[in-house]
């Protein structure tokens, strides 16, 4: 008995106890979720913060928190946990917890359950960057994931951005960066879209800067509005002197950073005297320095390639030449080198570039000196032109950016200084695709087609990897799916590469439609644009708030000829359209010639930056193309 009765007093003091532990507030319940944060969101941001230590040139210590909570399986990916490391970058203290709707704690993650592997993919084979990664197993929504880790930096040079935006439908209750660094210390800031939050402390030996908005609601994104960060709240941070593995250096001007990356190439364009020789021999009955440009530039495609290396102080300082020239590959960075090294060899100089490469890119600021690239090509001076090189592409034309590094700010490193100029501009007059077609049409609305498109500018930029890559049976699926409707039939297709001057690609493609023309009853309705219709009109907006910004301009033209079954009459036809606006111009017509018809485009859409007011008129644009694209011819029996 006295046994019994010590076991129900152990027992009901195990159940005190687990009463206790779990009937205390919970921390994070949905309920105490504003009701306006809650409909409509995949997610929300209950807090994230961002603290910075800057110690000195080569010490940084970042903290991290944030606590988000998942709405729905479409914000899931948000939950996700990684972080990068590498020799310069070290994490620490990561710590993760779940909570459920009522708030309770589901999950501790441990250790075990983060994994830890190399973040290099399949193009790069030297890396010291890894990367720890948690993918939450809880899918009980809604749920919360708090999570925090801290990092070391050994260099100001990596010095992150910010800013309070996580997305659309991804509320924000509060999201703060704060920065501490020596008084003496030239951190240097570039606010966008943020005005009159920042706050500032001084004490005796430091400076605290802070920003912290609180009850975000992100905007919807516009279409054809202005590149990032131009359009969301962001802080750029950058330091005045830097330390990169115990080199040196200025980020004050772009001047200073480009001496940095100066004499991180210095002395790395030593060439073997063989290969020396064989420059020689290659520009040796060349006159021009464009033409022994040329021949070098394909000669170090034609025996090299690329791979990403991404070690040390190696992620900034090229490989030297010699050792391209013995391996045969390098990342980009080591492949301009090694051309520029090419260049020196036949007495020509070259100037290597740091760009910030991608369709849409993050624009460089003029006035906010920053490390803000992520690629490098090469530009060689003309008395009256410049020649550009991208020099990781084994298939890239001569004298070529395309859409990767085009019509962007770049950092050229001249004479061992650093400028900024500009990449060339793709424009409505470079970015042209030009179509000529026959269509005979039977009794039966069945269409026999042959076409031939020439495209050039970013137009070559899409369709160059029917050519460069891919094998037969690769291009036939490509060609089948770009003109694919029901009925279609692909009879054969050829592909003309032209990389001289003005790059181009000629495609010419022979088909079959079944019921290509639809009939009811006597008549018959026969479309004349069925093969390169505009479809992609914007949403109408009533209250625009960004510039209509049109990144790259284009120029279509389009002729067709019908051939028209015999005994066939066309009881109606499209009325020619001509349409000029600021942004562009539209004009079709429709000729009838015996028993043909002849259809003529023409689009053109120019690059450009227009106001706000202007954004309805612009899609009102795009909406008649997209309908008048659509017309049909109607035709009858005689």
């Amino acid at each position: 008995m006295k046994h019994l009765k010590n076991t129900l007093i152990i027992l009901l003091s195990v159940f005190s106890a687990h009463t206790a532990l779990f009937s205390k507030n919970p921390e994070f319940p949905i309920s105490d979720l504003p009701d306006k944060f809650q409909s409509g969101s995949k997610a929300v941001v209950r807090e994230a913060s961002l603290t910075l230590e800057i110690e000195g040139p080569d010490k940084v210590i970042e903290h991290h928190k944030e606590v988000l909570t998942i709405f729905n399986e479409s914000a899931f990916r948000k939950a996700y946990f990684t972080a990068f490391y590498s020799d310069f970058i070290n994490i620490s203290d990561i710590d993760i917890e779940i909570f459920d709707a009522s708030g309770e704690r589901v999950r501790k993650v441990r250790n075990s359950d983060i994994r830890d592997f190399s973040a290099i993919d399949n193009g790069t084979i030297f890396s010291e960057a890894r990367v720890k990664a948690y993918k939450p197993d809880y899918k009980e929504y809604p749920f919360t994931i708090v999570s925090s880790y801290q990092v070391k930096r050994k260099s100001t040079f990596f010095l992150p951005w910010w800013t309070p935006h996580y997305g659309e439908d991804v509320p924000v209750l509060k999201n703060s960066l704060k920065v501490i660094y020596p008084k003496d210390y030239n951190l240097r800031f570039k606010e966008y879209n943020i005005t009159d939050i920042k706050e500032e402390a001084i004490t005796d030996d430091t400076k605290t800067l802070e920003w912290t908005f609180k009850n975000y609601i992100p905007e919807d994104s516009e279409p054809y509005a202005p590149l990032f960060p131009q359009t969301l709240p962001t802080v750029y941070l950058a330091p005045g002197i830097f330390e990169l593995d115990g080199k040196a250096g200025s980020m004050e001007s772009w001047d200073s950073f480009g001496r940095f990356i100066a004499g991180l190439n210095s002395d790395r364009q030593e060439l073997p005297e063989k290969t020396i020789a064989e420059v020689k021999k290659l520009t040796a009955n060349l006159e021009s320095k464009r033409e022994k440009v040329k021949v070098l530039y394909e000669y170090m495609q034609g025996r090299t390639r690329y791979v990403s290396i991404q070690m040390g102080i190696g992620g900034w300082q090229p490989f030297e030449a010699e050792v391209v020239d013995e391996m045969e590959y390098g990342d980009c960075k080591a492949l301009s080198n090694y051309m520029r090294a090419l260049l020196l060899a036949a007495d020509i100089e070259s100037n290597y570039t740091l760009v910030r490469a991608g369709s849409r890119p993050v624009p460089l600021d003029p006035g906010f000196p920053c490390n803000n690239f992520n690629h490098a090509i090469l530009s060689v001076p003309l008395p009256q032109d410049t020649i550009w090189l991208e020099c990781t592409s084994q298939y890239q034309p001569f004298d070529f950016l395309g859409s990767f590094t085009d019509g962007r700010k770049v950092l050229m490193i001249e004479n061992g200084k650093g400028k900024l100029t500009t990449t060339p501009v793709y424009t409505e007059q470079s970015n042209i695709r030009k179509t000529h077609g026959e269509i005979t049409l039977d009794a039966g609305g069945n269409a026999q087609v042959t076409s031939k498109t020439v495209y050039k500018g970013t137009y070559y930029d899409d369709v160059s990897p029917l050519v460069d890559y891919m094998d037969e049976k690769d291009r036939k699926k490509a060609i089948t799916k770009s003109l694919h409707m029901r009925g279609f039939s692909l009879k054969g297709f050829s592909l003309k590469q032209q990389k001289e001057v003005t790059p181009s690609i000629e495609r010419t493609v022979d088909f079959s439609v079944d019921n290509y023309a639809t009939s009811m009853g006597s008549r018959t309705f026969l479309p004349v644009n069925t093969f390169n219709r505009f479809t992609d009109v914007p949403i109408k907006l009533e209250n625009r708030r960004w510039p209509v910004f049109i990144q790259r301009g284009w120029h279509e033209t389009d002729s067709w000829t019908i051939a028209i079954p015999e005994n066939t009459t066309v009881q109606a036809k499209p009325e020619s359209i001509a349409i000029q606006t600021p942004f562009g111009l539209y004009r079709t017509s429709v000729e009838k010639k015996e028993e043909h018809l002849f259809y003529t485009r023409e689009f053109i859409v120019r690059k450009g930056e227009y106001p706000p007011e202007k954004y309805n008129e612009f899609r009102e644009f795009l909406a008649k193309v997209a309908r008048f694209d659509q017309q049909k011819c109607l035709l009858s029996k005689k």
